[in-house]
């Protein structure tokens, strides 16, 4: 993804609990990825 200019923004660690007779704990992780859309020029030329 980094040849395309996207770049992690952050983890996020998040615990799941499913009950089904007993209770079972699942850890997500989730990523987040951002990149620049617009890129602002500076114009110094007067």
């Amino acid at each position: 993804m980094g040849q395309k200019g996207w770049e992690l923004a952050c983890l996020l660690e998040t615990p799941e609990v499913n009950f089904s007779g007993l209770a079972t704990i699942i850890m997500k992780v989730l990523l987040f990825f951002q990149r620049k859309i617009l890129e602002k020029k500076n114009n110094t030329e007067s």
